[in-house]
């Protein structure tokens, strides 16, 4: 640190940047760089993170002190400085999660605002994950984040304090002074050290006039970060908010979390004077969403003072919110009286999602709880059955992520019966709930169900092998009113379908300890709904195939 009377000096010589509370503008007129990303997802906004090398940390209790004393040295100071007491306010945190275990615990303490990267360095490259280079891609990696001093920590979970920090702006002794003249001074200490560090940035003090831009050192006005998430839909043709999405708002170690409303659009309380880093981190408190197998999947948005406004159109963050928007759907607006998935599930771990880019088929892991890796593998591109590629759209993405939650559900209603089912149990239950949450989107016109059965699963055609006829209808069949032999004309290929008007909750009443299609179908009978012979001819035209 270079000497503090050359520093001042050299502050002093761009022009007096704090030299009185009282002579700033009460009402400086601030220039908004309002953002709207509303076109096509890059390449640039995606892949992997990149950060520029670590520098001087201006939140740091030496550097604050520093900072302190530069600010008495001007003569033209008016802020009471004995107001302020340095010392350690927060705690940088780097937590070094060992295996699945320790990061399992980790992640469900849901007061940590946790992050895969660091905060002390700068964002060169946005990206939609992160993976630090010292850490194999099997391992979980380090969690970073800034808490309270007083704040108990994870005893199970290594960790390393960074730095002790103090933090102006979060300085419990100094609330009293918000909204008073006082408070144009606890940004004046911050933005010293920021200066005295080299990690000021020249475009926070701009304004606008009515003759154009210019440049002027003065108190920037508070704001409050707000903005808008959509999400494209590529059978609709529509573009809508998407709720429940987590967004984040921090500047240094000052962060802050909002969740989408109904309409995608989020907001908080909290003000900030200079501008953000916004960001998308596809999580909740019972999933989150993985960058392929192992790495946290986010969205960097950008560092501006002002609303952001993202429509997600393309590229992997599409099938990001796709699947976050079917999770949603299962967990928290679940109107199907049907069991959610497992919300605390083995050691306390939520459930996770892959979200690959690569061509893959979709697949439920229930041994995964034991390791770092996924539960549900979802993939950006499938098997045509031909040999050739097939792009999901919106509305598939989103049934086969109802579809594989479907099965962690039913492995949380009795593990053991789940791991001995018959697949012909597995697999039909999950097409009868992706079924009924599905079309509660998409209407008929854009999907027609029989069809869409008879094409990928019913009649296997070149799939049979795959054993793809396991897929039935059956819980569909024992709750509509529709018999698919008889309105197909008497298609043999269709199933004799005379049941109806069984509820989808008390399929899964049933399915709880049952392992075959036959057990299953006696669990009905129980009911009394319907003659015991209409479900026993429903039911023959699937055993074969078992």
């Amino acid at each position: 640190m270079k000497n503090k009377h050359i520093i001042v000096a050299s502050i002093l010589a761009i022009g007096t940047i704090f030299s009185s509370c009282n002579d700033i503008e009460e009402t400086p007129i601030e220039k908004f760089d309002n953002a709207s990303i509303s076109s096509t997802i890059t390449g640039s906004n995606e892949g992997l993170m990149e950060f520029a090398p670590a520098g001087e940390n201006p939140y740091t209790v030496a550097n604050m002190q520093i900072a302190l004393d530069a600010l008495a040295a001007e003569s033209e100071n008016t802020c009471d400085l004995t107001l302020f007491n340095i010392r350690t306010t927060h705690k940088y945190i780097k937590f070094k999660p060992q295996d699945s275990t320790q990061y399992g615990l980790l992640i469900q303490d849901t007061t940590l605002e946790l992050y895969d990267y660091p905060l002390d360095r700068k964002l060169t490259k946005a990206g939609t994950y992160y993976q630090d280079p010292s850490i194999p891609a099997d391992q979980p990696s380090f969690q970073w984040t800034a808490v309270a001093a007083d704040k108990q920590l994870p005893t199970d979970v290594p960790y390393d304090v960074v730095a002790e920090l103090y933090i102006p702006e979060q300085d419990p002794d100094l609330v009293q002074y918000y909204e008073t003249p006082f408070d144009d001074c606890i940004t004046a200490l911050g933005d010293m050290s920021m200066i005295l560090t080299g990690t000021y940035d020249s475009t926070d003090s701009y304004v606008e006039t009515d003759g154009g831009v210019r440049y002027k050192w003065g108190r920037p006005s508070k704001w409050n970060p707000k903005g808008r998430i959509q999400l494209f839909d590529d059978v609709l043709s529509t573009t809508d908010g998407l709720e429940g999405v987590k967004v984040r708002a921090r500047r240094w170690f000052t962060m802050y979390s909002m969740l989408t409303d109904e309409n995608g659009n989020f907001g908080t309380s909290h003000q900030f004077r200079r501008k953000v880093n916004y960001s998308i981190k596809w999580e909740r408190a019972d999933y989150n969403i993985r960058s392929g197998r192992h790495g946290q999947a986010y969205f960097n948005g950008p560092k501006i003072k002002g609303d952001w406004n993202l429509d997600i159109v393309s590229g992997v963050s599409f099938f990001y919110g796709h699947a976050h928007r079917g999770a949603y759907k299962y967990y928290y607006d679940n109107n199907l009286n049907i069991e959610t998935p497992p919300k605390s599930g083995f050691l306390g771990s939520r459930i996770a999602i892959g979200v690959c880019d690569q061509q893959g088929r979709a697949h439920y892991k229930h041994a995964q709880r034991l390791w770092f890796g996924p539960e549900i593998f979802m993939y950006t591109s499938e098997d045509d059955g031909n040999g050739g590629t097939v792009i999901p759209n919106s509305m598939r993405f989103y049934e086969t992520t109802i579809h594989e939650l479907a099965h962690a559900s039913h492995f949380n209603l009795s593990h053991w019966h789940f791991r001995n089912s018959d697949r012909i149990v597995k697999e039909s239950w999950a097409v009868g709930v992706a079924y009924y949450f599905t079309r509660q989107i998409y209407p008929t016109d854009v999907w027609d169900w029989q069809d869409l059965m008879l094409d990928n699963h019913w009649n296997g055609r070149d799939m049979v092998n795959w054993g793809e006829r396991r897929y039935t209808p059956f819980v569909i069949d024992v709750i509509d009113n529709e018999n698919q032999r008889v309105d197909n004309g008497g298609d043999p290929r269709f199933p004799v379908d005379r049941c109806t008007e069984f509820t989808l909750a008390e399929v899964e009443d049933q399915l709880e300890q049952r392992r075959t299609l036959n057990a299953w179908r006696d669990g009905l009978k129980s009911y009394r709904r319907i003659n015991d012979n209409l479900l026993d001819e429903l039911t023959a035209n699937y055993t074969a195939i078992q």
